[in-house]
């Protein structure tokens, strides 16, 4: 029992990064070395809980009757929602992008070497989705119009819309504003222009405020905290649906069959 909780958590991400690597070419004899090796793991973390558990229960008997009723039993199984995270911290460092402007990263010596990740699509807010580095990202296909008026930019006001408790906002609200308001998720696609592609070094409205290489530095020192609101909702957007079309285009193989090449 001299193993970490950390050390366990990284033991899995090694072996569901294996997995996603040589996916179906494992072995199936090792595949099931694998299963028993967790198995025998879970076993002893769970008998842990339990006597933490145990200990944790007991110790209410130790106080005021008043006092009882604040704290429920401990239940040493997890619930089915709760799911540590790691993979974020396993060979992680900062590249330095331009400008010591870094960004964590897990580096690798090849490609081959990068696991497989996945789009997710979760259904209780008909949003597809990918985590990077333990930030969840969602979004789903846009509508790209000219000038869009309804259902564009994000309303300033939120959860507190008096609007949107009655679907009459005519702005974008994320599906966390109506679980919060215990509203069911309506069907809208969100609307952006072209425009909300297009970098402009005047800062002008609708554009992208932040641009490459050579302008990122300073960029970034010239964002207010309402563009950097904006730059930052509309490009999780833009990501997703960019993300899904290139998906689109690559699961489909359209990209080396077009008929017109």
């Amino acid at each position: 029992m001299n193993t970490t909780l950390t050390e366990y958590v990284k033991k899995s991400d090694n072996i569901i990064n294996k997995i996603f690597n040589v996916g179906i070419g494992m072995n199936k004899s090792d595949i099931k070395d694998i299963v028993s090796e967790l198995y025998t793991d879970i076993k002893l973390i769970q008998s842990v809980s339990r006597r933490l558990a145990d200990v944790a229960n007991a110790c209410k008997d130790f106080l005021p009757n008043t006092d009882i009723n604040e704290i429920t039993n401990i239940d040493p199984m997890p619930d089915k929602d709760d799911h540590v995270i790691s993979r974020t911290m396993i060979n992680e460092n900062n590249k330095n992008l331009v400008d010591e402007i870094e960004v964590p990263v897990i580096t690798v010596e090849s490609e081959v070497m990068v696991p497989v990740s996945n789009i997710y699509y979760i259904r209780d807010i008909n949003q597809y989705a990918v985590n990077i580095q333990g930030t969840l990202i969602k979004g789903g296909l846009l509508d790209i119009k000219h000038k869009p008026q309804i259902n564009s930019r994000r309303c300033h006001k939120k959860d507190t819309c008096i609007n949107l408790k009655n679907n009459t906002c005519e702005f974008y609200h994320p599906s966390t504003d109506y679980i919060t308001n215990g509203l069911n998720i309506p069907s809208k696609t969100r609307v952006l222009s072209p425009a909300s592609w297009v970098y402009c070094k005047k800062n002008k409205k609708y554009t992208r405020k932040i641009g490459g290489v050579s302008t990122i530095t300073n960029d970034i020192k010239s964002l207010t905290k309402n563009s950097y609101t904006e730059e930052l909702h509309n490009r999780e957007s833009q990501l997703i649906h960019d993300i899904l079309v290139y998906q689109i285009l690559h699961k489909n193989k359209l990209l080396p069959n077009y008929e017109y090449w």
